[in-house]
């Protein structure tokens, strides 16, 4: 699977299961629907600086997201 698609999974995943949906993350985030669209239908994946943000925001490591390790912890990740 690619990097592009990976993101776009765990993305809407993580989004919906802490915001209920893409809408409401965006609400909540200020993030914009056309850079949500992008991420989601367009196959792009966020910049560093937005990368770390997300992970921020949905308590995951950056690897997590890019699909690098199952564990979405950074805590376990590095044990």
């Amino acid at each position: 699977m690619s990097l592009a698609r990976t993101f776009e999974i765990r993305f809407r995943r993580l989004a919906t299961a802490r915001f209920g949906s893409l809408e409401a993350f965006m609400r909540a985030t200020g993030t914009a629907r056309n850079t949500v669209q992008g991420w989601t239908t367009k196959g792009r994946v966020p910049s560093g600086v937005h990368l770390v943000r997300l992970a921020e925001i949905f308590d995951v490591s950056v690897d997590f997201l890019l699909g690098r390790t199952e564990v979405p912890d950074m805590a376990h990740s590095c044990e």
